[in-house]
């Protein structure tokens, strides 16, 4: 007798992949049954795991929301459902990328009624204002951002919480695509808000290496202080009175990120201050070649950054480094939910910085403190300078306290995140998550002594979680966007898998390794530069192996030297 296999319906293919999707996704690894037409899926999703570090479930999860949401595989989402193709009923509703990322909803313990927070800074719902009319296709949660900024470089560690030893630095980082969201354009208002205000000082130079940004924190004055004329010693002086507390606009911030995943020198020393800056400790030394141990006083530093998902891919993808050692942690990120951004071009005319703006800013500044600065010459009996000394007064601080209220709030809002973050299926956020309930405090005090209160009042706190939340909510969208695009081919790997590939068929022809020549005859569609750079690449990676062969240059496999 002679039996028939019977084809394998569709029905049988989607219960074969759904469970053993299921198993996948919970780590088990098992023989793949019969996927059919959903082996392609498989494939990508198996590839996805098996480089998750760690993280299978987070990231199996957004790269099916990302699948899903692209609609390469049509019924896809019936499928992992259970349902039949086609049973979903009415019209298919557009997907929004939010709501792709999973992001855990608070508790009710922990919400407050969004009518506690009017009222709670009349001065950043005017600053806002004004921001979006500067940069109308701005994303929302950056004007925000950046105003808080800008309250956060002018407190310059003059705001003290009685809270663990707190004090006010934000460090914001704004990222979104290029061009899409007018990263660059709303972060440049914010510090037009500080020059408006006489204040463009506190941020020092405009474009300023690691080295020079150690150095003057310091605060030690020019050799060629003495020639400067009165006024230009004038204006020296109020930075030289607070040296350590400083804003710092840094465009491009991946640049940066990059350095400091290189690391090495300089780049370790100020990825160490970076991770002591956000502690607020009294000082930090660092070594010089040229100067010995150099101590910077109470450092403080409020930074305002803007990069690209792609710049800083490779160090926060699941697992990395910069998660697990806390780097991440100490920083804000702001992201928009892809697909989101506006056309809304300028509107015509100037727009000047309202005076109601900039003068609580100026007045806030003077109420805070401002340091005693004298710089002494010293001189030798033919009156040449010898040198110069600083003498530098205390940095003045005002002490912001929680009432009960709030800090019982506090405290409901602390245990919400930790129990959310012991909930979370990857350990990446815990630093983020413990930081997080810490940085709303530093918002709260920083919207009570600007409305000139010494203590945080529920108004003030119930605006600062609110904030918080949207933050936690930027930090899902960050992650989900760098992780789940990550396993996306780039162009470069597509190119990497087509030189593989031909290295392969030359093989099983028995032909010699192909050279650069060959490769370009069997990849006509892509540049000759383009190719020869992937192929140097992958030398350098030691996938592949370069050989001389007379004049010609072949490559294989490093495997098969």
């Amino acid at each position: 007798m002679v039996i028939v296999a019977q084809p394998l319906t569709t029905q049988k293919e989607n219960e074969n992949t759904k469970w053993y999707l299921d198993l996948l996704q919970d780590g088990f690894t098992i023989e793949r049954p019969d996927c059919g037409r959903w082996l392609p899926l498989v494939e990508q999703l198996e590839d996805a795991c098996e480089s998750a570090n760690g993280n299978r479930a987070f990231v199996y999860q957004a790269m099916v929301n990302s699948l899903v949401a692209s609609q390469k595989y049509p019924g896809l989402k019936e499928m992992l459902e259970g349902k039949e193709i086609g049973q979903a009923k009415g019209k298919e509703q557009e997907i929004d990328n939010f709501s792709l990322v999973s992001i855990p909803a608070l508790p009710d313990t922990a919400i407050l009624p969004q009518s506690l927070s009017v009222g709670a800074c009349e001065w950043l719902d005017k600053y806002i204002e004004y921001s979006k009319l500067r940069s109308p296709e701005g994303f929302e949660d950056f004007h925000e951002a950046c105003g808080l900024w800008v309250l956060s470089t002018i407190a310059g560690r003059r705001i003290k919480i009685p809270l663990n030893e707190q004090y006010t630095p934000l460090m914001i980082i704004l990222v979104a695509r290029s061009g899409a969201y007018a990263k660059t354009t709303t972060a440049n208002k914010a510090v037009d808000m500080l020059q408006a205000s006489g204040l463009r000082w506190l941020l020092g130079n405009d474009r300023t290496t690691p080295q020079k940004l150690l150095t003057d924190m310091v605060g030690e004055p020019p050799k060629h202080y003495d020639d400067l004329d009165a006024d230009k010693q004038f204006q020296l002086n109020k930075r030289l009175a607070m040296p350590a507390q400083r804003g710092w606009r840094y465009g491009e911030f991946g640049e940066l990120v990059k350095a400091l995943g290189r690391g090495g020198g300089i780049m370790d020393d100020l990825k160490g201050l970076l991770l002591q800056l956000d502690d607020c400790l009294d000082s930090y030394t660092y070594g010089t070649q040229s100067r010995g141990d150099e101590r910077i006083e109470k450092p403080y530093l409020a930074l305002l950054g803007d990069t690209t998902p792609a710049s800083i891919r490779s160090c926060s993808k699941s697992g990395s480094d910069f998660w697990t050692d806390g780097f991440w942690s100490r920083f804000i990120f702001v992201t928009p939910p892809e697909g989101t951004g506006k056309d809304d071009p300028f509107d015509l005319g100037s727009f000047p910085v309202p005076f109601d703006l900039s003068r609580p800013l100026r007045d806030w500044h003077e109420r805070l403190g401002i340091p005693t600065i004298a710089i002494e010459v010293k001189r030798d009996e033919k009156n040449k300078v010898t040198g110069l000394n600083c003498v530098r007064g205390e940095l003045p601080e005002t002490t912001i306290k929680l009432d009960q209220e709030v800090y019982q709030a506090w405290i409901r809002y602390r245990s919400a995140l930790k129990k959310i973050m012991g909930e979370l299926q990857t350990e990446d956020f815990d630093g983020s998550y413990i930081r997080l309930m810490i940085k709303a405090v530093r918002v709260a005090a920083l919207f009570a002594s600007l409305d000139g209160s010494e203590t945080i009042q529920i108004k003030h706190w119930a605006r600062a979680q609110e904030i918080a939340e949207r933050w936690r909510t930027s930090l899902h969208q960050l992650y989900y966007q760098v992780n789940h695009k990550a396993h996306e081919p780039t162009k470069e790997k597509r190119i990497e898998d087509e030189v593989l590939r031909i290295i392969q068929k030359f093989k099983e022809q028995n032909k010699p390794a192909p050279t650069i020549r060959q490769f370009t005859q069997y990849l006509k569609n892509i540049d000759s530069g383009k190719l020869k750079m992937v192929v140097s690449d992958m030398c350098r990676s030691e996938i592949l192996q370069e050989t001389k062969d007379g004049k010609a240059k072949r490559y294989s496999l490093m495997e098969e030297e």
